[in-house]
């Protein structure tokens, strides 16, 4: 699997509750450290680049300066996180939700994903996610704003992902999540 200090995560889900606290669309996860796109936990119906302990994650007031998710729980919205150098930028439909920058990036070399799922390690299962999740994409490098809007669901793109995760249509990720190491075959669980 590649090493990961640049990378892009992407996912197009839909919000069953907006008002749900901490939950993960993708998590890249090593021992105890993570990265993380997470709704609600730090500021209520915001999105949020999660992480171990807060380390990578943008100040509550500035996570307060974004808009609210206002999507419909049938409506799909495309989310991203790039991660380039010290500087974190947040997307939501192609469209810059949030930037900041960070003391220092997290380097990830051993490292799993989650769907659905904030973190999973020694202090159990958290962040479960309240919605449908119908495609997850990372990447190892840090994706620019042009490459972020021309994403689609279900297509494909260039650069190709690192790993994609498609999701049959309908999947639901609701009550339960799912965790890949990135050397799995696509759709393998």
């Amino acid at each position: 699997i590649p090493v990961l200090s640049d990378k892009t995560m992407v996912a197009w889900a839909t919000v069953s509750d907006r008002a749900q606290r901490g939950g993960s669309l993708l998590t890249v996860q090593e021992d105890e450290w993570f990265d993380a796109i997470v709704l609600g936990e730090g500021v209520p119906e915001r999105w949020m680049a999660g992480s171990d302990f807060f380390r990578r994650t943008q100040a509550v007031e500035g996570q307060a300066s974004c808009v609210s998710e206002t999507a419909a729980p049938t409506e799909l919205v495309q989310l991203a996180v790039v991660y380039a150098g010290r500087q974190i930028t947040l997307y939501r439909n192609g469209q810059v939700y949030g930037s900041y920058e960070v003391g220092a990036p997290q380097r990830f070399e051993d490292y799993s994903l989650l769907l659905g799922l904030r973190y999973l390690g020694a202090m159990g299962a958290i962040g479960f996610y309240h919605g449908n999740i119908e495609e997850a994409r990372l990447y190892d490098v840090a994706l620019t704003p042009e490459q972020i809007a021309a994403l689609h669901v279900d297509q494909p793109a260039m650069p190709a992902p690192t790993t994609p995760i498609c999701l049959s249509s309908g999947s639901s990720l609701l009550s339960s999540s799912s965790y890949i190491r990135p050397s799995a075959t696509q759709g393998e669980t």
